[in-house]
C-alpha cells in the first residue's frame, strides 16, 4: 500500500504545494492497482494520507474531492528486533536448573546404593 500513497501523493502534488484543487475519484483512482480500484480502497487511502499529514481534505461531495497536497508519503520503516537480554537469562537460568535436578538425582542413587550395600554387607 506504501506505493499507492507515494503514487497518490505525485498525483496531488501535480496541483501544487498547499493549494487546493478539485479532483474527481475516476482521475485519483488511476494510480491503484487494477484490482483495487474502489471507492473504498480510495477513502481509506486519502484518509491515511490526511492523518500522516501529507494532505488536506477540504470536501468530498459525490465523485469530487477538494484536497491540498502538503508534503511527501514517507514509509514507516520497520526497526529490526533487538535480541532480548531477558530470554538469554530465562535460558541460563533453565539449564542451570536442569542441571542442578540431574545432579541432585545422581547423588541421590548413589547415597541409596551406598545404603543398600552396606546393609546387604552386614546381613
Amino acid at each position: 500500500m506504501d506505493e499507492i500513497y507515494a503514487a497518490l501523493c505525485a498525483k496531488l502534488r501535480e496541483a501544487g504545494t498547499g493549494r487546493y484543487a478539485v479532483f474527481y475519484e475516476d482521475e485519483l483512482l488511476e494510480v491503484f492497482p487494477e484490482k483495487e480500484r474502489g471507492r473504498d480502497a480510495l477513502e481509506a487511502a486519502l484518509t491515511r494520507l490526511a492523518k500522516e499529514g501529507c494532505i488536506d481534505v477540504r470536501y468530498a461531495r459525490g465523485p469530487a474531492f477538494c484536497l491540498a497536497y502538503l508534503k511527501p508519503f514517507i514509509p514507516a520503516t520497520p526497526q529490526p528486533c533487538a535480541p532480548d537480554a531477558g530470554a538469554e537469562k530465562t535460558n541460563k537460568s533453565r539449564l542451570s536448573g536442569m542441571f542442578a535436578v540431574c545432579a541432585a538425582a545422581f547423588a541421590g542413587g548413589a547415597i541409596g546404593g551406598i545404603i543398600t550395600a552396606l546393609i546387604g554387607g552386614v546381613i
